[in-house]
């Protein structure tokens, strides 16, 4: 296959560090790998590689309005590294 301008890694961190580096290898100039992450353990690795490959992290979560009070629900993290040119 041709080399991807784009990867996604789903949720997970087993594994994650050798599906990373290949993936990444992998990728175009320019490309970007994206990851989900939702444990500790799984934030904790995607911290460490953003700051391995200068990546950003992200938290996500959404709110549920119910009689007019926000209930948040659990949040998700997400590991953007974009390879350089």
């Amino acid at each position: 296959l041709p080399d991807p301008e784009g990867v996604f890694i789903g949720s997970g961190w087993k594994g994650f560090e050798e599906i990373f580096s290949f993936s990444y290898e992998r990728l175009k100039p320019g490309g970007v790998v994206a990851s989900s992450f939702v444990t500790s353990e799984g934030v904790a690795k995607a911290f460490e590689v953003a700051k391995n490959f200068g990546g950003r992290v992200y938290q996500l979560s959404i709110a549920v309005y119910e009689k007019g009070l926000p209930e948040v629900r659990r949040p998700v993290w997400v590991l953007v590294v974009q390879k350089s040119t």
